[in-house]
């Protein structure tokens, strides 16, 4: 009897031991996570996943570091979910132009953004550069960024400057992280002889600072590279850079008021289409006047340029998209059309190019709504349509020379020349391809201008249009 309560006696002891190391059993809370990109990323990193719900368990709340390179995630939500996560590796992530920091957790203190194809950073920094104020929006302790970073003008050396960042580091053209420095090299001895002569505030020795203030006469200067010397200007370069890798610095400045212009000899008389490449345009807002002939551009973009009224983009072999509608194009009144000063635009030769975005000139109030020149040519690959029936002027010459037959031009309404007052101006020209010139729409807008065929080869049509058709109109005396 006495053998029997004893084990019972046991028995019990042992229930409650087994019940109690149950108790013990850590308890952990599942979250909801509806970014399911993340989560198979973090489940293949050795993440408890259950039922779609990421397990916050011993890992998840130590994990500091977080290697998310090559996995080409851009959404970041849920890494809230890790509480003492600091530092991530967002390495080769094929993220291109643009990063912004405000997507990040605001625990982490630490990112790299190595081998990545990046032109701008946002949510680190705001920059007003009309009361010279830079505001830091987001502070890291460490901070890797591509060598596409180097042509980032608006944002990161004023971060910079501003101590931002206590480790910022930029890889170099080897793919190795140094220091971040505000000084640039201009490769080609040309384009730098030129621009030290030019742009001398700029300069530190040899490289260009993309922090210094502009001086003066600096900032409003026009960067004329030009191996030619025709149509009445100098020359100003003696021969071809090699590269112009460097005058993004300008271009890029939303403190530089200047205007940039480009005139180069060709290499030879087989040459066509682009001499030069250039990775990242987004043009100051302060450029009045941009001349890009024979640079292909990457990336070309005009949403800031809000105060350009003169532009030649010809040669272009990668740009597929040209926005100007932020542009003061067409929007000056009678300064758009006076003969020095006035609007010009010239899109011509650029092999890729699908989309023209043209300001509204239905909304323009300043009147009369008008250019000096006008000319889109030789863009096979266009698909857009051309609208430009407000347009009520054009003093020089308007073009519409070998684009697709899918593109439709909509022709100024209401022409009215009254408004050109200038002497010596002479006759406004109209040209055209054989083909354009059939459609009915080009007949009715040349017979209700009364527009006259040039019996004669028109030398600046036939020069630059080989095979066009002109049409002409003296204007009122």
């Amino acid at each position: 009897m006495k053998k029997i309560l004893n084990l019972l006696v046991m028995s019990v002891l042992l229930t409650v031991a087994f019940t109690s190391c149950d108790d013990d059993e850590p308890s952990f809370d599942k979250k909801p996570f509806a970014n399911t990109e993340l989560l198979s990323i973090l489940k293949t990193k050795g993440f408890t996943v259950e039922a779609g719900m990421l397990v916050i368990d011993n890992k998840v709340k130590e994990t500091k570091t977080l290697d998310l390179s090559g996995t080409k995630l851009a959404d970041f939500t849920g890494l809230e979910l890790f509480p003492n996560l600091m530092e991530l590796n967002l390495a080769n992530n094929g993220y291109e132009k643009v990063f912004d920091f405000a997507k990040l957790p605001a625990n982490i203190k630490s990112v790299d953004l190595s081998n990545n194809n990046l032109y701008e950073f946002k949510g680190l920094a705001t920059v007003d550069v009309a009361n010279a104020k830079v505001t830091v929006n987001r502070k890291f302790d460490k901070m890797i960024v591509p060598n596409t970073a180097k042509y980032n003008v608006e944002t990161l050396p004023f971060y910079f400057k501003e101590n931002g960042c206590a480790d910022m580091q930029m890889q170099n053209k080897d793919g190795k992280a140094e220091k971040y420095t505000t000084l640039r090299e201009i490769p080609d001895a040309t384009l730098r002889a030129y621009l030290q002569k030019e742009l001398p505030s700029k300069f530190e020795g040899d490289k260009f600072d993309i922090y210094k203030n502009w001086g003066l006469d600096d900032k409003t200067k026009t960067v004329n590279l030009n191996s030619i010397g025709e149509w009445g200007e100098d020359q100003t370069i003696e021969t071809n850079p090699t590269t112009l890798e460097g005058i993004e610095y300008i271009l890029n400045d939303n403190r530089w008021q200047g205007a940039f212009s480009s005139q180069f000899r060709s290499f030879d008389d087989k040459t066509k289409g682009s001499l030069y490449t250039v990775d990242y345009i987004k043009l100051s807002a302060g450029c009045t006047a941009m001349k890009l002939a024979t640079i292909s551009t990457k990336i070309l973009d005009l949403t800031n340029a809000k105060s350009l009224f003169d532009v030649n983009i010809s040669e272009n072999n990668e740009v597929k998209k040209i926005d100007i509608s932020n542009t003061l194009l067409f929007q000056r009144g009678e300064k758009s059309i006076l003969g020095f000063g006035g609007d010009l635009l010239q899109i011509q030769k650029c092999a890729e190019l699908e989309e023209i975005v043209l300001p509204d000139l239905s909304k323009i109030q300043t009147k009369p709504v008008g250019v000096i020149t006008l000319i889109f040519a030789e863009l096979p690959k266009l698909k857009t349509n051309l609208d430009v029936s407000p347009m009520e002027v054009w003093v020089g010459t308007l073009v519409f020379f070998n684009l697709p037959s899918t593109v439709t031009i909509k022709y100024p309404n209401n022409v009215d020349l009254s408004y050109i007052k200038e002497e010596g101006a002479g006759a406004v020209s109209f040209v055209l391809d054989a083909e354009r010139n059939k459609t009915t729409s080009a007949k009715e807008f040349i017979e209700k201008n009364k527009l006259e065929l040039v019996e004669d080869d028109y030398f600046f049509g036939q020069m630059l249009f080989p095979g066009s058709i002109v049409y002409q109109k003296d204007l009122p005396k």
